[in-house]
């Protein structure tokens, strides 16, 4: 089953088009057999905060809107900024470092 398929079994066809309608106007989609991603640049202050004026402040972070497959690849996919932000299925967002997570994953792909 491939990450599209996966995706569409657990959130739905019409999740996953609204999702991925509006991170190709916003930001980037990528699908292949091996990940799904569908992500826009923002700023980590306005995840934070959504009071936050995000307008004026310059994009640090990635948000990632859907993600189904290999996070490796998908990190690999887009151009690094200082933070990378998904939110869980408890509805809360979660702000990392990009530095770190992509170091963990590299790691923990070096120990299969």
């Amino acid at each position: 089953m491939t990450p599209y398929e996966q995706l569409v079994e657990m959130k739905g066809a019409e999740y996953v088009h609204s999702a991925i309608a509006y991170c190709a106007q916003k930001g980037i989609v990528a699908i292949d057999d091996e990940v799904l991603v569908c992500a826009y640049q923002t700023s980590s202050k306005a995840l934070k905060d959504p009071k936050y004026e995000k307008v004026l402040d310059k994009p640090d972070c990635w948000y990632v809107y859907v993600l189904a497959g290999d996070m490796k690849k998908a990190m690999s996919i887009v151009e690094p900024t200082e933070f990378v932000a998904f939110q869980r299925f408890d509805g809360r967002v979660r702000i990392y470092r990009w530095s770190r997570l992509w170091e963990v994953l590299q790691s923990s792909s070096r120990q299969d």
